[in-house]
């Protein structure tokens, strides 16, 4: 369903935002592989200037696609008036702050993230209870997506 809505979506997205979102994949891969003292050492040695702009090359679609996926539910969040109600946000945050134990947490900031993740999920859940889906008879498919 998200991939459908992202295909007919067309936005402009600001260089910086896909360098952004490039870049925050990037960091991503290298916390993955630092957690090991192996993988600590591969980032060290493979995370050069050339290989970082390499992937920031291969990773710029994925960026893109993530891009338009947030603001796509975004807008459906907002077509639809969907919104986290506090108590939600709060057993949420309170979970999270019980599984982080040594970690400094900006209350405000957990607080955001979650408000933003449960009303992602709305707007997931809007969109399969109201997803119309057309079966078509073998080989009308390939004849529609042609014209």
């Amino acid at each position: 369903i998200l991939e459908a809505l992202v295909e007919k979506l067309e936005v402009d997205i600001p260089a910086s935002l896909i360098d952004q979102e490039t870049s925050f994949m990037i960091q991503q891969q290298a916390m993955y592989l630092q957690r090991s003292a192996e993988g600590a050492k591969l980032v060290k040695q493979l995370f050069t200037k050339e290989f970082i702009g390499e992937m920031r090359r291969m990773n710029e679609p994925e960026a893109i696609a993530r891009i338009k996926r947030t603001l796509a539910l975004a807008e459906v969040a907002k077509l639809e008036n969907l919104e986290a109600a506090k108590e939600e946000v709060d057993k949420r945050s309170a979970e999270i702050l019980q599984s982080l134990t040594e970690e400094e947490v900006d209350p405000a900031r957990l607080n955001q993230v979650v408000m933003d993740e449960i009303v992602t999920e709305k707007a997931i859940e809007f969109l399969k209870q109201n997803a119309q889906i057309e079966f078509l008879p073998e080989g009308i498919a390939s004849t529609r997506t042609r014209s």
